[in-house]
């Protein structure tokens, strides 16, 4: 498939057609685990969007989306999606195994999106490290780089903080170079539970890929 990704901030976000062909592909690929998001509005939480776009007859049409949000350590991956096809799919994934490899570019992942993330030879921040970058609790796994924390509505999940925020420092995934921990034991105190929306989110993005 030809085409090329167009980033997009702003009000270039209400250009007529982008929020809704995003939305529907949002839909597509979400509905089969939940919609959290309610409307095309609430999309705009995230400040930048990528899109994937493909000529046509009618013009450039969106096959596939990756969000992101502005952060003080640079741009922290959310919500990606296709249109459903197996050709916008291929382009998420392949799209995913090149984003985190950017400086400044970093996400919270699990599951399908860790690997495809790890693969690529993502950097990865030592679990030591992560609570000063999300500003959450975490409770650390032996690994020095895998974590542990509680979501609302899911329970306990494994995270791996991966790319490169801005002023933190990396290491390799195979090969980590981070302080061990015993495992099992919070990195502070404070609300264990994390329940906002954003954390759902983030999550839910790991396991559509």
């Amino acid at each position: 498939m030809h085409g090329r990704w167009i980033s997009l901030e702003g009000s270039s976000r209400d250009r007529p057609g982008v929020r809704e062909s995003t939305w529907t592909m949002y839909e597509r690929t979400y509905s089969a685990i939940g919609l959290i998001l309610r409307g095309p509005g609430e999309l705009k939480e995230y400040d930048v969007w990528d899109l994937y776009v493909t000529p046509g007859s009618g013009g450039q049409t969106p096959t596939a989306f990756r969000l992101a949000k502005r952060t003080p350590y640079g741009l922290k991956g959310g919500l990606t999606g296709s249109d459903g096809t197996h050709a916008g799919k291929k382009i998420v994934r392949e799209h995913l195994q090149d984003w985190f490899l950017v400086r400044g570019h970093y996400g919270e992942v699990s599951h399908g999106v860790e690997r495809i993330a790890l693969a690529a030879g993502s950097p990865v921040v030592c679990s030591a490290d992560v609570s000063g970058v999300i500003g959450k609790t975490i409770t650390p796994e032996s690994d020095g780089v895998h974590y542990r924390r509680d979501l609302a509505q899911v329970g306990s999940v494994v995270k791996v903080l991966v790319g490169t925020p801005r002023g933190v420092r990396t290491t390799n995934a195979q090969d980590p170079d981070c302080p061990r921990s015993l495992g099992g034991v919070p990195d502070r105190q404070g609300p264990w539970i994390d329940r906002s929306r954003e954390a759902l989110l983030d999550h839910m993005a790991s396991l559509v890929i």
